[in-house]
């Protein structure tokens, strides 16, 4: 509706384009949106931000990398945009660097969800499960990609009915229309369950889980 009403709407394509991405996982038309709003708008950070991460879902990492750190230039200020490049360069398989531009944030904004998500996934990807429950029990904020991260970090630690109890809250919120098929079969992964975690994966095939 709101580009009925304006075309030459920046946000209102760059958000279809999210659309496009996150939930259809339609990544070409993603792209394609990102693009047409950023030629209405070249410094739309919140935009190149989302182009960044639909590279890196396809798995184009140099152009992810330059375009995560593209948007932090275009807003030096924003936490967001900051963390994002440390999500990055998680995926990246880049773990030191993302450790460095990650623990910097998480020590000036200790209550960002964001970059506690991406701080404690990032423990997860090092083998320091320790470290990423540290972070996240009794931190009930949520951040895009971060419903599997504390029953993996259970799981990876041997701590295997608390990983359980996690994949039994995360199908609680699957019942309440949430996609949790791919968080869910990160924990069964993580426990060594493949056949319920390939399970899991199908379900996250139709249930718009986020990060599939």
């Amino acid at each position: 509706r709101a580009v009925e009403l304006d075309g030459q709407l920046s946000e209102a394509h760059a958000s279809l384009g999210h659309v496009a991405t996150q939930f259809d996982r339609d990544w070409r038309e993603g792209e394609r949106l990102y693009r047409l709003a950023l030629g209405l708008r070249p410094a739309y950070a919140q935009a190149v931000m989302w182009l960044a991460n639909n590279h890196l879902m396809q798995g184009r990492v140099p152009e992810a990398l330059s375009e995560a750190r593209q948007a932090q230039l275009l807003e030096p200020m924003s936490l967001t945009f900051a963390a994002n490049i440390g999500m990055v360069l998680s995926y990246a398989g880049r773990l030191d660097a993302a450790l460095e531009q990650l623990a910097g944030l998480a020590e000036a904004a200790p209550g960002s969800p964001v970059v506690h998500h991406h701080l404690a996934r990032l423990h997860v990807f090092r083998g320091e499960p320790a470290e990423a429950i540290g972070l996240l029990e009794g931190f009930d904020a949520r951040a895009p990609g971060s419903l599997g991260n504390l029953g993996r970090a259970y799981a990876i630690a041997g701590r295997t009915d608390d990983a359980r109890a996690q994949i039994a809250q995360l199908q609680a919120l699957g019942e309440e229309g949430f996609g949790v098929g791919y968080d869910v079969a990160l924990v069964f992964a993580a426990l060594g369950e493949r056949d319920a975690a390939l399970a899991a994966l199908e379900r996250a095939l139709t249930d718009h889980s986020q990060m599939v």
